[in-house]
């Protein structure tokens, strides 16, 4: 691996780069050598407590404004165009934030939960172990440890028939 960039901890991928401002932590990206794929490994050690105080806490709208109205917006129309007409659909969205999508595609007519493991968790205990189709956007790119994620997808869904849909950003 190579040194690619450093950046501060607080930067955001928006077009306002520091809207809290320098904090003086550096956050150091590497290349690999073989395929050229950009990475950091800053927040391996972080604990589920550790991305809640310095992630994902009442500041985020700050460093993703997005978030709030307009991704959960587009996601919901994306996944109602995809299942529309389809019946027997029992849905999760994994990873979905503050559960805006699901609110969204249940207005639809679809059945929708959803589990962020730092945000919205409305999953019901009848529909637990029968989600037939899940969606996760912008997660396995966020999360420490995207086998971990999947598997955690596989516990709460159907084990005799899933689809998964997965959007990077």
């Amino acid at each position: 691996m190579s040194p690619f960039d450093v950046v501060d901890f607080n930067k955001s991928c928006t077009r306002e780069i520091y809207p809290q401002g320098l904090l003086g932590i550096p956050v150091f990206y590497y290349s690999c050598n073989a395929c050229g794929f950009v990475f950091t490994n800053f927040f391996d050690t972080f604990a589920e407590e550790d991305w809640k105080h310095h992630v994902y806490n009442e500041r985020y709208i700050d460093v993703d404004p997005d978030y709030a109205l307009r991704r959960p917006a587009v996601n919901a129309l994306e996944i109602s165009s995809v299942l529309f007409g389809e019946k027997g659909i029992i849905g999760l969205d994994y990873g979905g934030g503050n559960g805006l999508t699901a609110e969204l595609i249940n207005n639809a007519g679809i059945d929708y939960d959803c589990f962020d493991p730092f945000g919205a968790k409305n999953i019901s205990e009848k529909r637990f172990g029968n989600y037939n189709f899940c969606s996760a956007f912008e997660v396995f790119e966020h999360t420490p440890n995207p086998a971990v994620s999947l598997e955690e997808i596989l516990k709460i869904c159907s084990k005799d028939q899933l689809i998964i849909l997965i959007a990077p950003e």
